[in-house]
């Protein structure tokens, strides 16, 4: 079922994909506010929606990189479904959902692609302290644009 807060999920994403870039190509390729989206989507509509918007997110950055073809899409699906799935666990406010889970899946995501990829084990830590610092400014942002209501979550 499509609403408002879905389709504006995917517009969103679109921009924080933009924005992603255009850091990445100014500083070190530590940000992940594309992840941070994802899992803000997926705590406020479920798991099914999150891995959705998590694969859509994935396949748009692995379009427009150089890699493993689908990588991205199967890892940002993966938080999506672990993220929504937390939403109907913890009180989706709460100060775990908005500075411990974007960098714990941020940190996660970041194993498994430098597994693949062969990333330097020291820009781990940097796009760890990047989303721990920016995922709440960013929530409140996507909050506040997305018309996602405080105390609305879908399970699934």
């Amino acid at each position: 079922m499509w609403n408002k807060t879905r389709a504006l999920a995917f517009f969103w994403i679109f921009v924080l994909f933009l924005f992603q870039n255009s850091l990445n190509l100014i500083f070190l390729p530590n940000f992940k506010l594309i992840l941070i989206g994802v899992v803000f989507y997926a705590l406020a509509e479920g798991a099914f929606f999150g891995a959705a918007l998590g694969a859509v997110a994935g396949l748009l950055v692995d379009f427009f990189e150089i890699g493993v073809p689908g990588l991205h899409g199967l890892a940002l699906g993966a938080v999506g479904v672990a993220s929504g799935f937390t939403a109907s666990k913890i009180f989706k406010d709460s100060f775990f959902n908005r500075w411990v889970l974007p960098a714990f899946m941020g940190l996660l995501t970041d194993l498994g692609l430098s597994a693949v990829y062969g990333w330097e084990w020291k820009t781990l830590a940097g796009s760890a302290v990047f989303t721990v610092l920016a995922s709440p400014p960013l929530f409140y942002f996507l909050r506040r644009v997305s018309g996602v209501k405080a105390g609305s979550q879908r399970p699934w």
